[in-house]
């Protein structure tokens, strides 16, 4: 029972001595890279997980992180 207080008791002092992370705001793309929406343009098929520069997309935003405020399930 001894041990189950100790390693409780060291947990939270751990916990309380870890580093906070740092938040980071989200940035938006570089100028050059952002997708377009250009009549014309070719449409490419994509295969696998290639890094695509400069594609024709119809929609591209929401360069914002929400937090989520849901609390969990509650019985």
């Amino acid at each position: 029972m001894q041990q189950i207080i100790i390693s409780i008791l060291l947990l939270y002092v751990a916990g309380l001595l870890m580093p906070k992370p740092k938040t980071q705001s989200p940035q938006p793309g570089e100028p050059g890279n952002v997708p377009v929406a250009k009549e014309g343009m070719p449409i490419g098929v994509i295969f696998g997980k290639p890094v695509i520069r400069g594609h024709n997309c119809t929609w591209y935003g929401d360069l914002r992180a929400d937090p989520i405020r849901k609390s969990g399930g509650k019985k």
